[in-house]
């Protein structure tokens, strides 16, 4: 190691000495280096061999990703885009909505730090398909332990200060990496996550050209339950409440406006407040691009395919006929009241025709969405 008068990177003493290769971060003794070198030689001489390469320009920062088929970081250039953020979209791929968390305190060494760095994964990794990261298990591997499974790519970039809306962008450095293994190593530590299962209602695009049945089984983290979704008040009125969320649009169809169709998923969405103006139709989200959905129970119980296509069958076959005569569909001389439309969404009424459902499939032995527990 070299001289140097630098803070050990561990425990903060002073008079510290410079990493032999990368030059990036120091340590007071050998036990300290010793302490540190299982997590810092993943990215050492990366960092050291990259560090080294030219930089594109003066608008590109050193940026750490984290592959997921590759045990060990790299070094990437990121480029300024809008909104005074990297653009990183190309390395976390795909056409999907970018998720950022920042660190801005260290709880491994108790330590709150200088300035910020974002971690930034695809944000719907829970439930698109994206695969587990290797370079992430491999980080958490150094600690034995339960630990959240991230997927998909993950990239690191880092800003200056703690802003609520950052302006100014800056390279990474491995005293940087040392506070993203503390991340990912202190992450839910001990937690065990299990999955929810759900339901995915596919839309027309996916089941024409990815050949996806119409209600395909899932399963989420329930982290999903604290991100933004929609709710069915007829499901709520049934006794069943649920969460539904749309996916990104898949690129085989995202440019066809008609594939984005779901009718089973804007039934779930008909108004059933009698006070509404938009009683008996779906909000405008959910008749137009509206794609494919999963959904899941409120109370993390599983939900079957049969249960969420007999609830979209029961609202596409009984009630959105019921709706529309009480909109004057059939004649006002025919016009059921609101309050008989309501009289209909309720468990006996849905238990009745969940028989009738499960007998013209021929299925038996399948326990209703009431008896799952």
């Amino acid at each position: 190691m070299a001289s140097g008068n630098a803070i050990c990177i561990v425990c903060q003493k002073g008079n510290s000495k410079l990493c032999g290769q990368c030059q990036g971060v120091s340590y007071c003794s050998r036990a300290c280096q010793v302490k540190e070198w299982r997590a810092h030689k993943l990215f050492c001489k990366e960092y050291s061999n990259f560090k080294a390469t030219k930089r594109p320009s003066q608008k590109h920062f050193l940026a750490i990703l984290f592959p997921v088929n590759d045990s060990e970081p790299k070094g990437v250039w990121v480029k300024k885009g809008e909104f005074y953020t990297p653009d990183v979209k190309s390395l976390l791929g795909g056409n999907t909505p970018i998720g950022r968390s920042p660190i801005q305190f260290n709880p491994v060494v108790n330590r709150q730090l200088t300035d910020s760095i974002y971690i930034c994964y695809r944000d719907e990794f829970l439930f698109d398909g994206s695969e587990p990261n290797k370079c992430i298990a491999s980080i958490t591997a150094l600690r034995p332990g339960a630990y959240t499974q991230w997927l998909g790519p993950i990239v690191a970039y880092g800003m200056v200060g703690h802003a609520m809306d950052p302006r100014v962008i800056r390279d990474l450095t491995m005293a940087d990496f040392k506070h993203i293994t503390d991340y990912f190593i202190s992450y839910r530590y001990g937690t065990q996550v299990s999955l929810v299962k759900g339901v995915r209602i596919n839309c027309d695009g996916d089941r024409e050209l990815c050949k996806r049945p119409p209600f395909e089984a899932v399963e989420v983290s329930p982290d999903i339950l604290f991100s933004d979704q929609d709710t069915s008040s007829i499901a709520e009125r049934m006794g069943l409440p649920i969460f539904v969320r749309k996916y990104s649009p898949d690129p085989k169809w995202e440019a066809d406006p008609s594939a984005y169709g779901n009718s089973n998923a804007t039934f779930l969405h008909m108004c059933c407040d009698p006070k509404s103006e938009w009683w008996g139709w779906a909000p405008l989200h959910w008749r137009t691009q509206v794609g494919s959905v999963f959904v899941i129970r409120q109370d993390k119980k599983p939900l079957l395919p049969l249960h969420v296509e007999a609830l979209c069958h029961y609202c596409r076959e009984f009630l959105q006929p019921a709706f529309e005569d009480s909109l004057g569909g059939s004649g006002p001389e025919n016009e059921p009241s609101k309050k008989h439309v309501l009289s209909m969404i309720n468990k006996s009424k849905f238990l009745y025709q969940w028989g009738n459902f499960l007998s013209e499939r021929n299925c038996k032995d399948v326990p209703s969405p009431y008896d799952i527990s």
